[in-house]
């Protein structure tokens, strides 16, 4: 299980073997419970501080995938659309698949 000190240990070298160990970790624990909220924004932050969206958003839209709750499959899809939009530089993905009920 990961830590937040651990994470804070690591966010001045976010290129260390021990950051993207942590990524991963981060990762696996979310797909075992997309509901954790806590889990997903340590996700996110990490991401960040590695410039890692691209990386994230896979991760996102595995998750968001597998999802069978409707209301968590909307947030993650909401989210999704806003990393498309202010990391990627992408338009609307997320925001289309909500629209034709993808989720």
């Amino acid at each position: 299980m990961w830590r937040r000190s651990q994470s804070r240990a690591i966010r001045s070298d976010p290129a260390s073997g021990t950051y993207h160990e942590l990524s991963d970790a981060q990762a696996r624990a979310l797909k075992q419970d997309p509901s954790n909220l806590d889990v997903r924004t340590e996700l996110e932050n990490l991401a960040g501080q590695a410039g890692l969206w691209t990386e994230l958003e896979k991760v996102l839209r595995d998750v968001a995938d597998e999802l069978t709750d409707a209301l968590l499959a909307r947030a993650y899809w909401m989210r999704l659309a806003a990393i498309d939009d202010d990391h990627l530089g992408k338009s609307g993905g997320g925001r289309r698949r909500i629209m034709t009920g993808g989720c």
